[in-house]
Parts: structure tokens; C-alpha cells; sequence
């Protein structure tokens, strides 16, 4: 049973073999057509290897040989990516597979060219290649390109076009400097065919040469290229010219540093700071100018020299500004601008980081108040009790002051309390302790003054003083006098059963 089945199977194939393929070609012995002719991937895109695979049979019952194969792009004219001859056995087939490399963008035809036995034949299947975006970065422009000193802001441009067939969204533009990265930009979406220039700045790095590069799609941002091998633009030399830069120091946040004794109303100040020499070689002097500024109208005020060297490249600089040389100045902050070179008689490769500005400040005298009620403890006491007196002091100047409180209680001086120190615009409370002795009831009262010391200040000495007051209550106390004692009637010694009366004088 098992061989009868095998036997029928047989027949069946080889009569499919013989059965012609409606719509084949054939060439000779062998039949082909559009529909044995496989493309994988079925759908490629641009950039992608195609390998295609034809089936050829053989439409006789006994083996063929010399079978000339040829796979060919678009036409058959031109060159075959895929030729080989083979053998085919009688009634069976063979499959022949050739790779096009590279497939380009767009519409396309893979030609199957079959000769045998003198004749020749083909058939060609079209296919569809999906685009890519190849992005390129070219055009590098440096502005200035030339004499370029250090610091100096050079502007750059690039060029970046979407050469591909397929709209680009947003990537990235890496710029570097002698191969290490300046910055990287953000390049807008780009259909097909279109440019856009990238535009950026930056400072001229230290003298000698050097060379800027830009990449497209650098981030890759998810974007798959046709081509990365044209990503890069072509790279830009440059020469930096070394030139010293004089500028204030330390970088990037200089500062000028302003001193003046505490407690001075108008200086005298004590500025200083750092310059640096930015290149440059041997021995150099440069005037250092500093100048009131107010409004549109600068005054100069003094001016000094530095000496830079090779090995001194940062020179530190102090100068002592007092009132005097900036008279008539009201109360207030006050702008002075310390600028490299005035002149301009040292070659500098730039002059635009020469000023610094710093502040100063004359205070207007303070006016030391002293609240007019000097707080007590407690309202009223008895001989002989403690009672505390609060004075509030305020300064409300913008420096400090000193002096002394002085003080009176029924009439008494009490002990001052000297050299005492209170902060700009801040309050203080003073105590004083007390006793209450007087022979007589009644209030006693209280009075505190302040006095400036003779260092220090008061712009007005009307409001200096406190007052209190506290009352003085004495305990109840009887003193009988002796010698006013009588008895009514007046005999001695008493007798029981009468009635006398004892009389006498209490004060």
C-alpha cells in the first residue's frame, strides 16, 4: 500500500513539471518568469542590498547544461550585478541569487537575461525603494577670518542640506575646535532639498593655529542617513595672532574689593584688585585709571602704573581714595570705574573687558534717639526696694555709633554706662537698677541721657533723653510716747472693783 501511494505521488510532481507555467518565458529548455523572480527585502530602502533570486526549470525530461545567467539593474543594457552558468536536471529546477549592492532611491527593475541553446530571453519585475534624509554640513564661514587675537568674537556659519529623499525632522550640528567639542546647535526639520545656515559665536582661543569642524546629524536624534560617510563639512584653518589682553582678574567673575574704616561717614576707601596679562611676552607697563562716574559725566580721580613680566602675569594693585579728592559729594552710593589703558597706548588684542565699575558710600550722619519713657519695673515700691529703669536707644543712621548713657534717680547720679555700641539702623535697651530710699513718700523720678562719643556721632542732641518715675510708700509704724501716759483717776496702786482710764500719745 505504502509503495502504491509513493508511486502515485510521483506522477503527480512530474506532471506538474511538464504542465507549462502560463505567463513564463523561455530561452531554449528553460522556462522562467516575472513571478520566479523574488527581491528580499520586499520592501527595501534606499541604501539597502537587494538580493534577488530567479527560479529556472527545465521543460524536458533529461538534464540541460551551459545555462547563461544574468541579473541586470533597470536595463539590461547595463552592467549585470550577477552572472553564473549552470546545469538543470531533467524536469527540475534551480535558483540563482545575485546581491545589488547600494539600491539608490526611487522606482526600479531587476532584468533576468536567460540563454540556452543559442537563444536568449528575459523578463524584468519592478520594485519600489523607500527614501532616506542624508544630511550635509558644508559652507564653514569664519567673520573675522583674519587677525584674530585671543578673546576676540569670531562668528561662524554652516551650511546644512537635506540631500536625501525623505523630509528631515530636527537633528543636531556639532561645531568643535581642534577636534574637541565648541557646541552642539539644533538644526530645524528639513524637507528634501532644502538648506538652512546655522549661526553661532565664539571666543578666538589662545595664539596659534587651529582648525573648525562642523557634523551634521550629530546627536542622530533617531534619523537614519542614506550616506553618514558626507556628514561632515570640510574643516576651516585659522590662525590666532598672540597679542597680550589686559583685563581684570580673577575670571569670569572679577571683582574690585572696597574697604573703608567702620563708623567713617565718607572714607577714606581702600580699593584693590587683580589685572592679568593674556599673552603677550617680556616686559610691559600699562596706566590703570580710576574715575567718578555720575550720570554721562566721568572724573578722573587718579591713575597708576602696572608692570607685567613673563613670570609676573598677574599683578595685584591697592590705591587709598579720600573724600578730598571727590569733594562735594551729597550722601549716597556712589559709582567709580577703574579702567585698563585709558589711552589706549598698549596694543591689545581686546579692549572691551578694560572697566570695571564698583561702589561707594557716604553715610549721612546718624541721629541717635532716645525713646522719652524710661519703662520701670514696677509703679510704686517701699523704702528700701529695688526698682529697674528700661532706656530704649535707637540708632537710626546706616553705621555704627558709640557713647555713654548717664543717669539720675531722685535727684541722685547714678553710675553711667559707658562706650556703649550700637549697629546702624538697629535699637537697644538699657537697664538700670535702683533703690528707693527717701525719708518722704511720693515720686521719685528718673532720667536718662545719651551722649555721642567724640569719635562718633548725633545729628540732633533734642531727643536724647528718658524719663520715669516710680512711686515711694513707707510700712505703717507706731511709736507710743511714754512720758504723755496718765491714769484717771490718777492714785496708785489701783484697787480692785474701781474703774480707771490709761491715756497716751502715739505718733
Amino acid at each position: 500500500m505504502g509503495r502504491a501511494s509513493a508511486i502515485i505521488t510521483s506522477g503527480i510532481l512530474l506532471l506538474l513539471f511538464l504542465v507549462p507555467v502560463i505567463g513564463a518565458d523561455s530561452a531554449g529548455d528553460v522556462n522562467f518568469s516575472v513571478d520566479g523572480l523574488a527581491i528580499t527585502p520586499s520592501s527595501p530602502a534606499e541604501g539597502d542590498d537587494v538580493e534577488v533570486t530567479a527560479t529556472l526549470t527545465n521543460n524536458i525530461s533529461s538534464s540541460i547544461t551551459n545555462v547563461d545567467v544574468s541579473l541586470h539593474p533597470d536595463s539590461q543594457g547595463n552592467a549585470a550585478f550577477h552572472t553564473e552558468t549552470v546545469g538543470i536536471a531533467g524536469g527540475g529546477f534551480v535558483q540563482v541569487t545575485g546581491t545589488w549592492l547600494d539600491v539608490p532611491f526611487g522606482t526600479h527593475s531587476v532584468v533576468l537575461v536567460v540563454t540556452h541553446n543559442g537563444s536568449t530571453n528575459s523578463v524584468s519585475k519592478q520594485f519600489q525603494v523607500s527614501g532616506k534624509i542624508d544630511l550635509i554640513a558644508s559652507n564653514i564661514t569664519l567673520t573675522p577670518s583674519t587677525d584674530l587675537h585671543q578673546g576676540d568674537v569670531v562668528n561662524l556659519s554652516v551650511d546644512v542640506t537635506n540631500h536625501g529623499s525623505l523630509d528631515s525632522p530636527s537633528s543636531h550640528l556639532l561645531i568643535q575646535l581642534d577636534g574637541g567639542t565648541l557646541t552642539e546647535l539644533e538644526v530645524s526639520p528639513l524637507p528634501i532639498g532644502i538648506s538652512t545656515t546655522i549661526q553661532t559665536s565664539f571666543n578666538a582661543p589662545a595664539a596659534g593655529n587651529h582648525q573648525i569642524s562642523a557634523i551634521a546629524n550629530s546627536a542622530s536624534d533617531g534619523i537614519t542617513e542614506s550616506d553618514t560617510s558626507n556628514n561632515a563639512a570640510t574643516p576651516v584653518p585659522f590662525t590666532v595672532i598672540s597679542s597680550p589682553d589686559y583685563l581684570h582678574h580673577q575670571q569670569p567673575n572679577p571683582e574690585i574689593t572696597v574697604e573703608s574704616v567702620l563708623g567713617t561717614l565718607s572714607g577714606p576707601w581702600t580699593l584693590s584688585g587683580q589685572i592679568l596679562r593674556m599673552g603677550g611676552s617680556g616686559d610691559s607697563t600699562i596706566t590703570v585709571g580710576i574715575y567718578l562716574i555720575d550720570g554721562e559725566i566721568e572724573t578722573s580721580v587718579i591713575s597708576f602704573d602696572l608692570t607685567f613680566t613673563d613670570s609676573a602675569t598677574v599683578q595685584d594693585w591697592e590705591q587709598e581714595l579720600s573724600s578730598s579728592q571727590m569733594p562735594l559729594l551729597e550722601p549716597g552710593v556712589h559709582t567709580l570705574r577703574v579702567r585698563i589703558d585709558p589711552s589706549r597706548q598698549v596694543p591689545q588684542s581686546i579692549q572691551f573687558n578694560d572697566e570695571l565699575d564698583t561702589q561707594i558710600i557716604i553715610h549721612p550722619e546718624p541721629n541717635v534717639v532716645v525713646s522719652p519713657y524710661a519703662s520701670a519695673s514696677s509703679d510704686s515700691i517701699l523704702s528700701g526696694e529695688q526698682v529697674d529703669f528700661d532706656v530704649t536707644v535707637t540708632n537710626t543712621g546706616s553705621i555704627p555709633v558709640i557713647g555713654d548713657l548717664s543717669a539720675s534717680f531722685d535727684g541722685n547720679s547714678l553710675q553711667p554706662l559707658l562706650g556703649l555700641g550700637i549697629p546702624g539702623g538697629e535699637e537697644r535697651t538699657f537697664t538700670f537698677t535702683v533703690v528707693g530710699s527717701s525719708g518722704e513718700e511720693g515720686a521719685l523720678q528718673f532720667s536718662a541721657t545719651w551722649q555721642a562719643n567724640a569719635i562718633s556721632y548725633d545729628s540732633n542732641t533734642n531727643d536724647n533723653t528718658a524719663f520715669g518715675s516710680v512711686s515711694l510708700h513707707s510700712n505703717l509704724r507706731l511709736r507710743f510716747l511714754q512720758e504723755s501716759e496718765s491714769w484717771t483717776p490718777a492714785h496708785t496702786p489701783l484697787v480692785v472693783g474701781n474703774t480707771y482710764t490709761y491715756t497716751i500719745d502715739i505718733v
